[in-house]
């Protein structure tokens, strides 16, 4: 029989599981919201047009939302979630697929050339052994060329796609 300090030890680590998965779950909600806006959001449209001079693809603007939308960092973990989040888990590709868009998007802000949309090739930063982040000064033009900071935007009235 567990001694009454073995099951108190076991009950704290159960709430601290319990915790962790409510934050886990709050965070795969508000990727899932945002994939949502990236693809059919209420803002698609605005999106679709502010970006098309880049001809970015619908993941690959996924991946340009997500990273504006966390501009201190986000993990590629949580891109995957964004693009990927209610595929199968067999439909799902490599995680290494997100490091391969975010190449083409740094390609495709860099190469246009209208110099209005274009960025340097570094304005999507590496986060060694982490993920990626927005340098402020591409944040700030991105955020101008769209009329609105990503990283502002609340997410609760995002209805799923019909």
């Amino acid at each position: 029989m567990a001694s009454e300090s073995t099951i108190l030890k076991q009950q704290t680590q159960i709430r601290a599981l319990q915790s962790q998965l409510s934050d886990m779950t709050a965070e795969r909600d508000e990727w899932r919201r945002i994939a949502q806006l990236a693809y059919t959001g209420a803002d698609s449209d605005v999106m679709m047009r502010a970006f098309n001079p880049w001809k970015l693809t619908w993941k690959e603007l996924g991946v340009l939302f997500a990273i504006m939308r966390r501009p201190n960092g986000v993990s590629r973990d949580q891109i995957m979630l964004a693009l990927y989040s209610g595929a199968p888990v067999d439909d799902q590709p490599e995680i290494k697929v997100i490091d391969v868009f975010v190449c083409k998007v740094r390609r495709k802000l860099a190469e246009i050339d209208d110099e209005r949309y274009a960025l340097p090739r570094d304005t999507i930063k590496t986060l060694w052994g982490k993920g990626y982040r927005i340098d402020p000064d591409g944040h700030a033009k991105l955020t101008a060329i769209l009329g609105y900071d990503p990283s502002a935007l609340s997410l609760d009235d995002i209805k799923p796609p019909e």
